[in-house]
């Protein structure tokens, strides 16, 4: 990849931290009393543990890449709710959905331990910190009590997440981290490298989005704004463009490993116009969670400066190397 239109800058690691200047403020954001920003030289992001949610994303000279639900700035999460509160931003569910009735989850809103109930920080930030870390409480569905470690350097944003099985419950599971993004210009998902099953795009609506394009190493789409799509794939790359900024995420790969919905390792839904949003989705392995055992998932958001004078199929092709 050239420099011309990605602008990552390499940090350098000093005793154990990522010496990137970022700093980590304690603020109120759209209503909510309590949120989190952490900020470097040219990026920052909004934690807001109430609703559990990674809420924003972006250079700091431009709009946030994250979609968010203004009808429900600055409410609080209702784990009782019939209705799915679509807060917008980023979180973590279990995977397969399909499965959820058959442990004991409700079909629909998500499940509430993940979706509807409020995290905490787990250790207050102090002016040498460059990761939050959330902690949420058991999720008694599941048995899974679960952390997530946020960390911003210069314009990439890592999330580990880690789920600590502490009471028997359903397996096998996957966690699935969904982000829900602004309406793009185009969107990107990736091919599986030789030899990754399955080998082809996973329809996982009832039909292929029109606007779908296949180039040598990914498959393009578009928002459509009265039918939603949805499709899958076992790559590991995806990427979201509009006119100025790409943002592009990355999870790593498990060989053998078993992946919900198909085969899928990454997801794009498109929603229609009643809210004009994209969601950006990284499925981890199935896995057997014994009671006093952990797993983890760890993805990178990056963001780039979009050269306007370099197409998007180009970006892509050097782009998503396996």
């Amino acid at each position: 990849m050239t420099s011309h239109f990605l602008t990552i800058l390499a940090c350098s690691l000093v005793v154990g931290t990522i010496s990137c200047d970022a700093e980590i403020i304690r603020t109120s954001w759209q209503g909510w009393e309590e949120a989190w920003i952490i900020r470097s030289k040219t990026a920052e992001t909004v934690i807001v543990p109430e609703i559990g949610r990674i809420m924003q994303f972006g250079f700091r000279d431009k709009p946030g890449v994250f979609w968010n639900n203004r009808k429900l700035a600055g409410k609080s999460p209702d784990p009782l709710a019939s209705e799915w509160q679509n807060f917008g931003g980023e979180k973590v569910w279990p995977a397969p959905q399909n499965c959820w009735p058959i442990f004991g989850i409700r079909d629909w809103p998500p499940p509430s331990g993940f979706d509807s109930t409020s995290s905490t920080i787990l250790k207050t930030p102090d002016g040498t910190a460059d990761t939050i870390k959330l902690l949420w409480p058991e999720d008694t569905q599941t048995g899974i009590r679960m952390t997530r470690e946020i960390s911003l350097a210069d314009s990439s944003l890592t999330v580990t997440t880690h789920w600590d099985r502490l009471h028997p419950g359903p397996s096998p599971l996957a966690i699935w981290t969904v982000a829900q993004l602004r309406h793009p210009e185009e969107c990107f998902i990736a091919k599986p490298s030789p030899g990754v099953l399955p080998p082809q795009l996973l329809k996982l609506s009832k039909d292929f989005p029109p606007s779908l394009r296949e180039l040598p190493n990914s498959h393009s789409l578009t928002r459509d704004s009265k039918l939603a799509y949805k499709v899958g794939s076992s790559g590991n790359h995806l990427l979201w463009a509009d006119a100025e900024t790409l943002l592009h995420i990355h999870i790593l790969t498990k060989s053998n490993a078993i992946q919900p919905d198909g085969g899928s390792r990454i997801q794009i839904y498109t929603n229609a116009d009643d809210n004009p949003y994209i969601e950006l989705e990284t499925l981890g392995s199935l896995q057997i969670i014994p009671s006093g055992s952990r797993i983890s998932e760890t993805l990178t958001y990056s963001l780039l400066h979009r050269d306007p004078d370099i197409p998007l199929d180009q970006i892509v092709l050097k782009m998503f190397q396996p």
